[in-house]
This record gives structure tokens, C-alpha cells and sequence, in this order.
């Protein structure tokens, strides 16, 4: 699919302008104001919708501009443009929330643990029952991760002292 006019993203903004456009036509240099464009893309768009050239100058009806718009708004190329941008949008924010979790640092302790024992801050209150001590997100990330970490180390240590509870799948 080719690539879509920049000028797809002014539309709206181009629409709400012509409604209280003072003049009956629009002229080239107008036109390039509301899309942002080019002189070459206004004068192309000019033609493409139906515009006329009166001397030097550009022109095109307001009301057929203004129909002109909407129908391009209403059609296929501007609707997938929309979705696309949208789609865009949505992967920049997921990838901006990783980026930022990625970033979060864990406050584990530096020095090995045996698997012989919890680490601080955690307890294990009855066969099933965990209690974990926290002051903050951060702190009960890191001790959830030191669980984990001292559980890969050495896993028949770790079930024996959960009780002989073996872990899931």
C-alpha cells in the first residue's frame, strides 16, 4: 500500500477551518496553511478536487473543498491510516511501560543465599501460606526475585524447606 499524505493528519483540523472560512473559494496558499503542505501538494490537491486557475492563482470552491475533504475522510486510505496510527500509538506506550519497568531497580542482597532458609522479610506461616514483608513495590519485587533465584539454585534444598511441597509446572 502506498504511503499515506502527511496532510491525512490535518484534515479534521482543515474541516473545522473551512466551516467559518470567510471567502466562497479557497485559494492555493490557503490551502497549504490548513494542510500543512507543500505549494507543489496544494496545487496537485487543487486539481485533484476540482479546482480551476484564474490567472496565477489557485482556486476551489469552499463547498466543493469542503466535500471534497469528507469524502477522503470517509474513505478507505484515511480509515486504515487512522488504525494504523492509532496501532502505532498503542505499541510506543507498551514499549514505553517495558522500557520503564526494565528500569526499575530490585534491592536484592548482594551475597548468596542458602537455600536452607527464607530470605529476610519472608516467612513461611503454615504449609501454603507465604507472608512477605514489604515497604514498597520495589522491595517486594526484590524479595519475590530473591525467592525465585534461591529456588533455582538448588531446588530439592528449596522443597525441603517448604515442607516437601513440590512446586507446579
Amino acid at each position: 500500500m502506498p504511503r499515506s499524505p502527511q496532510w491525512f493528519h490535518q484534515l479534521a483540523s482543515a474541516l473545522t477551518q473551512l466551516q467559518t472560512f470567510p471567502a466562497p473559494v479557497v485559494d492555493r496558499a490557503s490551502l497549504e496553511e490548513m494542510l500543512q503542505i507543500s505549494r507543489r501538494s496544494a496545487i496537485r490537491l487543487l486539481h485533484q478536487f476540482g479546482g480551476y486557475q484564474a490567472g496565477r492563482t489557485f482556486l476551489i470552491r469552499r463547498e466543493d473543498l469542503i466535500a471534497a475533504l469528507e469524502r477522503v475522510q470517509n474513505g478507505e486510505p484515511f480509515s486504515y491510516e487512522v488504525r494504523r496510527r492509532s496501532r502505532v500509538v498503542e505499541d510506543l506506550e507498551g514499549m514505553r511501560r517495558d522500557w520503564q519497568a526494565r528500569q526499575l531497580k530490585l534491592p536484592v542482597p548482594a551475597e548468596s543465599r542458602q537455600a536452607a532458609s527464607l530470605p529476610a522479610g519472608l516467612r513461611l506461616v503454615r504449609l501454603g501460606v507465604l507472608e512477605v514483608e514489604f515497604g514498597s513495590g520495589g522491595e517486594l519485587l526484590g524479595r519475590l526475585y530473591e525467592l525465585v533465584r534461591i529456588a533455582g539454585e538448588d531446588l530439592e534444598a528449596f522443597t525441603a524447606l517448604l515442607g516437601g511441597i513440590e512446586p507446579g509446572p
